[in-house]
């Protein structure tokens, strides 16, 4: 009996260690294939050329009045939707809190930079990393991708063209993450 335990404990034991090579092998890739894209970007924002000589330029120039639906889509699980009901926000079905509701919206509409951005590289700039997306009563829909290169934020207004938000505060400006909006969490 002592000797079969050891065979199938011996047999579950080389099962994990295959497993566990496998998990390993997986990772390895996944962790590889990150940083080459890493790198590739590295190189790619060098081919950028960013102009701040020109006027300050908003972002979003729709009255928050005629939006009744706003999409964040934002990495891993924390994308959520914002609609416009009755004169009133929700999340699912949950209002959200009015006043600061208000002042992030006001903020999105503030968002500014002066920083333009060329590039000739569109392949780089084929998978965002933050969309936000406005849609208003008239059914039109404003698309802001932001593009994480390296420490730098791209944002891309619904025209195509790129702006620069590498100190943050443009990138800050227009996402939020949806706790914000929740009353009870709202003034934390």
């Amino acid at each position: 009996m002592l000797k079969r335990f050891s065979n199938i404990t011996l047999f579950v034991l080389c099962g994990l260690l295959v497993v566990g090579i496998i998990v390993t092998r997986n990772l390895d890739t996944a962790i590889e294939t990150n940083e080459n894209r890493k790198d590739e970007a590295r190189k790619a924002i060098l081919e950028f050329e960013v102009d701040c000589a020109a006027p300050l330029h908003n972002l979003v120039a729709v009255d928050t009045s005629t939006w009744v639906r706003v999409e964040y889509t934002l990495p891993s699980f924390s994308s959520y939707n914002l609609d416009k009901r009755n004169g009133s926000w929700f999340m699912d079905d949950m209002q959200t809190n009015l006043e600061a509701t208000q002042k992030y919206f006001g903020k999105i509409l503030n968002a500014q930079t002066h920083c333009t951005v060329a590039h000739n590289r569109p392949e780089v700039l084929k998978m965002s990393d933050y969309v936000l997306k406005i849609i208003t009563t008239n059914s039109d829909t404003l698309v802001y991708k932001t593009f994480v290169i390296d420490t730098n934020y791209l944002v891309q207004d619904p025209s195509g063209q790129l702006y620069s938000g590498n100190n943050d505060s443009l990138f800050w400006q227009l996402y939020f993450g949806k706790f914000r909006f929740i009353p009870e969490l709202a003034n934390q």
